[in-house]
């Protein structure tokens, strides 16, 4: 049984995008979502907890706006882990994140995004603009986040193996590129 996302039960506070809640974030960087500091799991914490246990499932069926949030980045959980795999330490990963988020962000119904048909198309261009940015605060959030728990204290000490070993596991063998 899939792990869905708890945020399904909560109103978005940040509205909806392409069907997916903008829900509140610990800390805040610049994007729609709205910030809440004294919030103790948001949904990128949900997601990085729940990554290890969905991405043994061959499919994902979202109950709701959040699982949509919860699909996205757990995606891109994967694809963090793909370049981790090839980094020597935790200075390299961030390196590699950083060319990561460099990248273009693919939003649904872009040719390159791999499960478009979860979501609703937009129906303007300032929705599909603020999806790009949304999806960007989400990738920069996960990273953040990401990386110390992959990587020990030491800057120079290799990755955590039992989070490693998910690289080479894609999530709905549909990575993002």
């Amino acid at each position: 049984m899939v792990y869905h996302s708890k945020w399904n039960k909560e109103d978005p506070a940040g509205g909806f995008l392409m069907g997916m809640g903008v829900y509140p974030l610990r800390s805040c960087i610049a994007g729609p979502a709205p910030e809440a500091p004294e919030l103790g799991e948001d949904i990128v914490d949900e997601a990085i907890d729940k990554f290890k246990a969905n991405v043994m499932f061959r499919n994902f069926k979202p109950e709701g706006p959040a699982d949509l949030v919860h699909l996205y980045l757990l995606l891109y959980i994967h694809q963090c882990l793909q370049r981790f795999d090839k980094c020597e330490n935790k200075r390299k990963a961030q390196e590699a994140v950083n060319e990561l988020l460099a990248l273009k962000v693919l939003v649904p119904f872009d040719s390159e995004f791999p499960v478009s048909p979860l979501y609703t198309q937009s129906t303007s261009a300032s929705e599909k603009r603020d999806t790009v940015k949304y999806f960007a605060q989400l990738r920069r959030e996960a990273s953040l986040r990401l990386i110390p728990i992959v990587y020990d204290a030491a800057p120079d000490q290799t990755g955590d193996k039992w989070w490693l070993c998910f690289a080479k596991r894609a999530f709905l063998k549909k990575p993002l590129k």
